[in-house]
């Protein structure tokens, strides 16, 4: 959080921070989603595996479709060309 003008401006945490964070609890699952306005995290508390088994308990959005983990969702995320 900075002050600017007077006004307290909370800035957004890189979503890599955000799903550190997250790792450090024992979710159900994560799943992360850095298309949105502000790139965020949904932690899940309910059973995946049996709802959706074909994610696991780590997945992302690419604006299209639910993914797996994978190396286009890291280097997104780390900020590198696929």
């Amino acid at each position: 959080m900075r002050q600017a003008g007077g006004r307290r401006v909370v800035e957004p945490v890189p979503l890599v921070d955000l799903w550190l964070w997250a790792e450090r609890f024992p979710w159900n699952g994560v799943g992360l989603y850095p298309r949105w306005n502000t790139p965020g995290l949904h932690c899940d508390l309910r059973r995946l595996g049996r709802d959706h088994p074909n994610l696991g308990k780590r997945w992302w959005r690419d604006g299209k479709a639910y993914k797996s983990f994978d190396e286009a969702m890291l280097r997104r995320l780390l900020g590198e060309k696929a």
